[in-house]
């Protein structure tokens, strides 16, 4: 079962974070998930593992909030999409 999920989203990773980025990165968006999340996690900074990162869209909208986020993911092809998108997300500090 693991290898037809790994199959289905290395697959599916290209279309999938174009679309993504495309709803989620957009200002209003980004801006309705940071408050969403804000008052969900409260104040402070938080160690955050986000599993099933997919793109890392969740992770950079966490990050960019001053958070500590690590994303995993089954899908060698997902995580390529994950740096990617961590690299040119605005206040992400790449490693």
């Amino acid at each position: 079962m693991k290898s037809k999920i790994v199959y289905h989203w290395n697959g599916r990773a290209v279309d999938y974070n174009k679309n993504v980025r495309n709803v989620i990165y957009s200002h209003r968006e980004q801006v309705a998930w940071q408050k969403i999340f804000s008052e969900a996690l409260g104040k402070g900074c938080h160690d955050i593992l986000d599993v099933g990162t997919g793109p890392g869209i969740v992770a950079n909208l966490l990050a960019g909030l001053g958070h500590n986020v690590i994303g995993i993911d089954s899908s060698e092809n997902m995580l390529k999409r994950a740096a990617e998108n961590s690299a040119a997300f605005p206040g992400i500090c790449s490693r």
